[in-house]
C-alpha cells in the first residue's frame, strides 16, 4: 500500500509529518517508472483547482494536483478542474496550454 503526505516545496516536514519535495517525487517516480505523478485530494493555494509541482528542466511539473470539487462543501470559494491529455500531449501539463489540457470550473453555493 502507498501512503501519501502533502506535496510541499522543498523537501522537509509538514504539518502531516514528511512532506513531499522534489527530491521525493523525483525517486518515487524513478522508483515506479512514471513520468508524472497526478495526485488529488488536496485543495491546492490560492484556491485553484489545480497546481503544479516540482519543475523538471525542461519546466513541466513532476506531479500535478487536481482538485475537482469546485466550491468544496458549498461554501469554500475555491474552482474546480480536470486534466485531459491527448496520446500527443502525455506526459507534459503547462498552464500554456503545451501538455495537457487543465479545465478550471466553479459551482455556486448550494442554496443559490
Amino acid at each position: 500500500a502507498q501512503q501519501w503526505w502533502p506535496m510541499t516545496p522543498e523537501d522537509r516536514e509538514s504539518l502531516r509529518g514528511v512532506g513531499f519535495g522534489p527530491k521525493l517525487t523525483q525517486a518515487w517516480l524513478e522508483a515506479n517508472d512514471v513520468e508524472i505523478l497526478l495526485r488529488a485530494h488536496e485543495l491546492p493555494a490560492a484556491c485553484r483547482g489545480f497546481q503544479l509541482w516540482h519543475p523538471k528542466p525542461d519546466g513541466s511539473p513532476r506531479c500535478v494536483t487536481i482538485f475537482s470539487a469546485s466550491n468544496y462543501c458549498g461554501d469554500a470559494m475555491n474552482r474546480g478542474a480536470v486534466c485531459i491529455w491527448t496520446p500527443a500531449s502525455f506526459p507534459r501539463a503547462e498552464e500554456s496550454g503545451k501538455g495537457c489540457t487543465l479545465f478550471e470550473h466553479y459551482a455556486p453555493d448550494f442554496n443559490a
